[in-house]
């Protein structure tokens, strides 16, 4: 049987992060209960979405920990359903966004950055194409690549392509 991590240091720290926040949402719900925004916009049934939140938030983070594509989907609907519900009680009351709960918009506008993040593609299942990572400003997916761009031929445990940086190594 495969082990079961409540975290994963071997995937891009946007996820990480995003990982450890889904947590901290589904206490934050068990323990206070849902944001304003969703007992308005769902006043019949806030206490199922609540139940939905709190669920969805650890096995979101439990499925993004294990690379599991179906993690990422629950994580990513658990983030978007509290800024959906906001963006209603905002439109039905004619209100701004910022005129309730400012910490909690920012928490909600965080997850869903963290997981919708470009640099955490890999961690979602979804394979980068080749040199996206340069693309992004990111390593050169491979030293040849960071040879030929000019830059960054070292990788980030020191590797250093052959014929790069020579000035500079050690005799």
């Amino acid at each position: 049987m495969a082990e079961r991590r409540w975290t994963n240091n071997t995937q891009p720290q946007t996820l990480q992060i995003a990982v450890i926040l889904l947590y901290v949402v589904a206490g934050e719900t068990l323990i206070f209960g849902d944001p304003f925004a969703v007992q308005v916009a769902f006043h019949t049934s806030y206490r199922l979405i609540q139940l939905l939140i709190v669920t969805g938030g650890v096995a979101g983070g439990l499925g993004i920990a294990n690379e599991k594509r179906w993690g990422y989907v629950v994580g990513t609907a658990v983030a978007i359903l509290p800024l959906v519900a906001r963006a209603y009680v905002c439109f039905k009351a004619q209100v701004s966004p910022l005129s309730f709960d400012l910490a909690g918009l920012l928490f909600e506008v965080a997850l869903v950055a963290l997981l919708l993040h470009p640099g955490a593609e890999a961690g979602r299942g979804v394979a980068a194409p080749a040199g996206a990572g340069a693309a992004l400003g990111g390593p050169a997916a491979s030293p040849a690549e960071g040879a030929r761009r000019g830059g960054r031929a070292h990788d980030h445990q020191g590797y250093r392509a052959p014929g790069s940086c020579t000035a500079n190594a050690p005799s």
